[in-house]
Formats: structure tokens, sequence, C-alpha cells
């Protein structure tokens, strides 16, 4: 579990796969090989979550390619 409760918590996360945490939530998808598979496609595909149809999210993250990881 990652606590979000405070912006300079779990902070590691992101530095460990060079992302730049600049709100919360901010998402990291792992391939099973723990390569990060989220970093090459648009960085910001995410950031209006809060307003998106949980389909939109599920399609955004179904358009990723685990093959790059």
């Amino acid at each position: 579990m990652v606590d979000v409760g405070r912006m300079n918590k779990n902070m590691d996360i992101g530095d460990a796969y060079g992302v730049h945490i600049k709100a919360v939530p901010t998402m990291i998808v792992l391939a099973p090989t723990g390569k990060m598979i989220n970093g090459g496609g648009d960085p910001a595909a995410l950031q209006d979550a809060r307003g998106m149809s949980p389909q939109a999210i599920v399609d955004t993250l179904n358009g990723l390619d685990p093959k790059t990881g």
C-alpha cells in the first residue's frame, strides 16, 4: 500500500522509475519484469482520471503495450 496522504511521502517510488511526481495520483504501470511500461507514451494520459469514466481508464490502460516491459 502506498500512503498518499502527504505529497512528500513515497516520492522514492517515482524516483526509482525516473518519474517526477507532480500530482497525486500518479500511476506507474509495471510489466511482470518490473519495468515501467507507461513511460514511453503520453505521460499525461491519466492526469484527468478523476473526471474520466471507469471505462475510459480501462481503455487507456488496455492501450499500454506490456511487451515494452
